[in-house]
């Protein structure tokens, strides 16, 4: 759900500073600041174009080295993918190309953990437990992009 929310941030000095973040940003009080030394123009900016997103990142499952693992990826897993990036759920995918147990990662257009975690448990891959799976709360900022 997107919000019309205030930002709350401290400066290095101590100064409780709030901008309107406009209707990409949830609320933030940042207990110790994480951005301490951004000049508050630059924190306007961030604030007005954050959006919130989850980051997925696969790992190998015990499945993972099986004889019928390679057609699940290739055929059931990017099929579901790509379905996801047809309805906008799905943004980026970039599988890892060296020897680690770490496989891929990708990012949803949603901040909601739990609807995402429904989106991913659904994936051909996770079911036949060829990769498992964490999620994390991120932002980006729009126009954000790979070429």
């Amino acid at each position: 759900m997107l919000l019309n929310t205030l930002l709350v941030y401290y400066s290095h000095d101590g100064v409780k500073n709030h901008i309107f973040a406009g209707n990409y940003f949830t609320i933030l009080v940042a207990m110790s600041n994480p951005f301490e030394f951004v000049a508050p123009h630059v924190m306007a900016r961030l604030a007005a174009d954050a959006k919130p997103y989850t980051v997925l990142v696969f790992y190998k499952d015990i499945n993972y080295d099986d004889p019928g693992s390679k057609k699940i990826i290739q055929g059931d897993h990017l099929s579901y993918q790509f379905k996801l990036r047809d309805e906008g759920k799905f943004l980026l995918a970039m599988p890892f190309t060296g020897a680690t147990d770490m496989r891929a990662i990708g990012i949803f257009a949603s901040a909601d953990l739990a609807e995402v975690e429904t989106l991913v448990k659904n994936d051909p891959v996770v079911i036949h437990r060829i990769l498992r799976y964490e999620l994390y709360p991120s932002m980006g900022l729009r126009g954000d992009k790979l070429v």
